[in-house]
């Protein structure tokens, strides 16, 4: 069973470690704001998404709409190219023809340069999925570190309150639980290639 179910569990959980039961028509707010300041922090396993996506003549790719980040870019079709990131004046003054070689971010679209229509397989980190609006009012962050949440939001609601000696005692909790949600992250993805290659104790 779930520490914190979903968001109506959220909201009393917040309230309980707060003593405050009087700011449940804050807490939409609270919660967004600790997801927007999530979303900055996270970069985890849970959050990468690949997709296949398709430019214009222009080389315009529309990105996702819970696009944070690129992890990896390539072309579709044999042979794949590995596209990398570039800034706009070495994309234009460098890459006028060609094969496609890299990207940018500009205005919600990936720019690929030289420009082509080649697919793309793009694997990106995605925006936490808010609270209020998932199915069942729940998503995998809630799942997998209630703490991190409850602590978010909380902090959410010292700041409000203007309460700096417990948002700061707060923040520090906010700060333990991003650094063990991490951790827990490389544990997941490395644990399996150390196990691999570990060699037999003599």
């Amino acid at each position: 069973m779930a520490a914190i179910a979903d968001y109506s569990e959220l909201v009393l959980a917040v309230g309980e470690h707060l003593n405050n039961s009087a700011l449940v028509d804050s807490m939409p707010r609270f919660i967004g704001m600790a997801e927007a300041k999530l979303n900055r922090a996270l970069r985890l396993a849970d959050q990468e998404t690949t997709v296949t996506l398709a430019g214009d003549a222009d080389g315009a790719i529309p990105l996702p709409d819970d696009f944070l980040e690129v992890k990896s870019a390539a072309t579709t079709g044999a042979p794949p190219i590995i596209l990398r990131a570039m800034g706009a004046d070495n994309a234009a003054r460098q890459y006028q023809g060609g094969d496609p070689v890299g990207y940018l971010i500009q205005r919600g679209n990936m720019l690929v340069r030289p420009p082509s229509q080649r697919g793309v397989a793009l694997t990106y980190y995605a925006a936490i999925p808010p609270l209020e609006t998932a199915t069942d009012q729940t998503n995998w962050l809630l799942a997998k570190h209630p703490d991190l949440y409850l602590y978010a939001v909380a902090y959410e609601a010292c700041v409000y309150l203007s309460d700096a000696a417990r948002a700061a005692m707060v923040g520090e909790l906010v700060g333990g639980a991003i650094r063990s949600a991490q951790r827990a992250d490389q544990m997941a993805r490395f644990s399996q290639s150390r196990m691999r290659f570990a060699r037999p104790m003599p």
